[in-house]
């Protein structure tokens, strides 16, 4: 049971992705991917039939019977006349001559010795496809004796009909040789045309064109002979380099017979074809698109390097096929930023194009900086979309403040302090007030420091001059206390200085 359901199973999958090829070859034009297949219309040649306006004279032959003679059975093919001056019988000595006329085995002319049995008039006219036979015996001198003709000479006159040939559509007919009675069987082989196209669409025109109308259709069914005005319309050659129609490539590998001006470009859809010889055609059938922008990479030259043609919508698109990043590099560049939107052009592997592996798609992200934002200590970082400093920060000397853009990391003073450093400097002391020339402050704004310039009151001078003594004070307790440490940090901040020049 279980390997019974196990087959159930897999023949269902089998005819599910069977289904799902079929959908989707139907849902695609009728194109193929085939580059030895030439885009082609057929070309219809034309046999008719016809009456040259001569006559022609047709001598009858005859089979002698015991008792009399008849003629082989003749065809009339077309307008076909018996005169009573083309009829010649001779007898022997001592007999008379009787003889008859059928057409389809019907007597129609009776011409005897005796004139009471004398029938009909001639001439007799008779067309196709009726067929005419002549009885005729001499009589012996008792009556009813009865001898084939001793001599014989009857002809049929018949307008001469042939077969002539000429493109499909052209009053230009030319006899064909060898077809006289309107019989193609002596040449046959050479109109039997080549594989059949009923119809096609012809891009110079723009329109259905259809194989003209014609009594035969195909070889099996002609008759020996035609009649007059029989036709016969078959593939005679194929007309190639149409309307400057080329192949084009879908991102599937399909190919897609493309023509029309650039910017008004029309796709057709096309049967393949293989003709009698194994040459493989692609007929154009209809318009699978009208009015696309593009077909080939070149109708989108005008735009610059970086368009192409899309054949997904067959427009000019900023994009392109790819291998690896490095395609899509050398002709987008490593991406453009402006205004914290950073905007590349990727490698969609995903998303093959032909032979090739992927196709450059278009990204568009919002980042925190642009990398003309990065200072000469800083690097872009392109996955978190910012700049970083080349170098690990220090920790903020003790007793100093810094800003950003130094080796330290930022540190501000407490309780309402600003952080007054030097011109070109990211270090300085927390004062509540900084004591600058305008054209440092002008710096200290430059560099992203704020800095105040003051006149200072000889009031202030002394708080300050008192300041100072307590402060000198208290560092020189503090430094007695704090020696030891104090060295041994020293030490350290040397080392890293010493290592970050190394």
């Amino acid at each position: 049971m279980v390997v019974m359901y196990n087959l159930i199973k897999n023949r269902s999958l089998i005819i599910i992705l069977l289904l799902y090829q079929f959908l989707i070859l139907y849902s695609l034009p009728s194109v193929f991917a085939n580059e030895n297949c030439q885009l082609a219309i057929p070309r219809y040649g034309s046999i008719k039939c016809f009456n040259t306006g001569q006559i022609e004279s047709i001598q009858l032959s005859f089979t002698n019977e015991e008792k009399l003679s008849v003629s082989e059975p003749f065809s009339c093919l077309s307008n076909c006349n018996l005169y009573e001056n083309d009829i010649y019988f001779t007898c022997g000595t001592l007999q008379s001559l009787h003889w008859e006329v059928y057409v389809d085995g019907n007597l129609q002319v009776v011409r005897s010795a005796n004139p009471l049995e004398n029938k009909g008039t001639l001439p007799l006219s008779f067309e196709t496809p009726k067929r005419l036979t002549i009885k005729a015996w001499c009589r012996g001198a008792d009556v009813w004796t009865t001898h084939p003709v001793k001599t014989y000479s009857v002809s049929v006159k018949q307008d001469k009909i042939m077969l002539e040939e000429a493109w499909a559509g052209s009053l230009e007919y030319v006899p064909i040789p060898g077809t006289e009675g309107c019989t193609l069987n002596r040449v046959i082989n050479k109109y039997k045309g080549d594989t059949d196209v009923s119809s096609y669409f012809d891009p110079i025109t723009g329109t259905i064109k259809t194989k003209p109308p014609s009594t035969y259709t195909s070889i099996s069914e002609m008759p020996t002979n035609w009649k007059i005005g029989d036709s016969y319309v078959f593939v005679k050659d194929w007309q190639t380099g149409i309307a400057d129609i080329s192949v084009t490539y879908d991102k599937n590998n399909n190919a897609y017979w493309c023509g029309g001006l650039s910017g008004n470009r029309v796709i057709y859809n096309v049967k393949k074809v293989i003709s009698k010889t194994g040459s493989c055609y692609a007929i154009p059938t209809s318009i699978y698109k009208s009015g696309v922008e593009c077909c080939f990479p070149s109708d989108c030259s005008w735009k610059g390097v970086k368009y192409t043609c899309n054949p997904d919508t067959w427009s000019c698109e900023e994009t392109r096929w790819c291998d690896s990043q490095l395609d899509c590099d050398q002709v987008f560049g490593e991406g453009v930023c402006q205004n914290k939107k950073m905007t590349s052009w990727v490698c969609d592997t995903t998303k093959p194009w032909g032979n090739h592996k992927g196709t450059c798609v278009k990204k568009i992200r919002t980042v925190t900086q642009c990398p003309t934002d990065c200072t000469g200590d800083e690097y872009y970082d392109e996955i978190e979309g910012k700049c970083k400093l080349r170098y690990t920060l220090l920790e903020c000397p003790i007793g100093k403040c810094c800003v950003s853009g130094g080796k330290y990391k930022p540190r501000e003073w407490s309780n309402g302090l600003i952080c007054c450093r030097s011109e070109d400097s990211f270090i300085g002391e927390c004062k509540q007030t900084c004591s600058i020339s305008p054209s440092k402050n002008r710096s200290s704004k430059k560099s992203g420091i704020t800095g105040h310039a003051i006149v200072i009151t000889s009031d202030i001078n002394i708080i300050l001059i008192i300041g100072v003594i307590i402060v000198i004070s208290v560092g020189g307790i503090l430094f007695f206390i704090l020696r030891k440490p104090k060295e041994i940090e020293d030490e350290s901040e040397e080392k890293l200085e010493d290592e970050e020049e190394f």
